[in-house]
């Protein structure tokens, strides 16, 4: 049977090379939608010939994570692809994971298996394991990585946000030009679905660290139009969960979990003087520091 994994990627070179890497030891090709990366995320994918499809949009264009994951799933199905594996660039899956998905795959009655995410934090070391709804996320409570067998249905959802987001329509308060980065729910699968608690899925979504607070900004921007009554303290504060330290507890990252081509290499420029200045904020728990300064001009 054949796999193909699926990718959106933008200004991925830190893990472009990495996750390709990777993806030649799972699956069979790979189709990627760019959302207009600047840096040399395309030129690392085209010296990798596991890719055998690309969509390219505009430098600048909207995000529109639905969007993009759909126009993936179309790609995977052009390729006759019998399985999907959906991934996030930053996201590794445990070496073990090449004969479990092999495996898993003969067992007709499964249409689609979820894992386990775990956060590196602070170095290439640890792993945060406080607040696992947060850092160590499981099940349904991610969206990607995803494994996937392929149907005719099968098609990625706008989230769906409630009252809050009829109200906000009707009242005009909200506007869904501004771009839309949650990739919401995928339906239409085929079989049942397992939740895959022995294969660990490392992210290193905390290492790039001007990306990472980056993000939290557009969680800011995101909750911003979804709540526009709300307090804009309390928007901040929604947007930087993921600083917050409080009841930090750190394990170790087991080495069975990292591949050969990963070993000795670090994805963190500690150098780097956002990286620094947050990181002594956090470690000092002057987390309202951090708080004040993005709530500076915001007022």
């Amino acid at each position: 049977m054949k796999i193909v994994g699926a990718l959106e990627v933008k200004n991925e070179e830190l893990f472009i090379d990495d996750q390709l890497k990777m993806l030649e030891q799972l699956v069979d090709e790979v189709v990627i939608i760019d959302d207009g990366s600047t840096d040399r995320t395309l030129d690392i994918i085209k010296s990798h010939g596991i890719v055998k499809a690309m969509f390219c949009k505009k430098q600048g264009s909207k995000r529109q994570e639905v969007a993009n994951f759909n126009m993936m799933t179309e790609l995977t199905k052009q390729r006759q692809a019998d399985w999907i594996l959906y991934n996030d660039t930053d996201t590794f899956f445990e070496p073990k994971f090449r004969n479990y998905l092999r495996e898993v795959i003969k067992d007709d009655s499964i249409g689609k298996v979820t894992f386990r995410l775990i956060t590196v934090w602070r170095d290439m070391k640890h792993y945060r394991a406080d607040r696992p709804e947060k850092f160590i996320p499981f099940g349904d409570l991610i969206s990607c990585p995803l494994l996937v067998r392929m149907s005719p249905k099968l098609r990625w959802k706008q989230p769906s946000y409630g009252l809050r987001k009829i109200y906000n329509q009707l009242t005009g308060k909200i506007s869904h030009r501004k771009g839309q980065i949650a990739r919401g729910s995928l339906v239409g699968t085929a079989g049942n679905t397992i939740y895959a608690d022995n294969i660990v899925v490392v992210h290193y979504s905390a290492v790039d660290w001007r990306k990472f607070l980056r993000k939290q900004l557009m969680y800011f921007e995101f909750f911003r139009n979804m709540y526009p009554a709300k307090p804009v303290a309390e928007t901040v504060d929604l947007a930087m969960e993921m600083l917050d330290e409080t009841g930090l507890i750190l394990k170790e990252i087991k080495n069975e979990w990292i591949w050969d081509f990963q070993r000795d290499k670090s994805y963190i420029d500690e150098s780097d003087y956002i990286y620094k200045r947050t990181r002594y904020y956090m470690e000092k728990g002057i987390l309202e520091k951090i708080r004040q300064e993005s709530l500076r001009g915001l007022g």
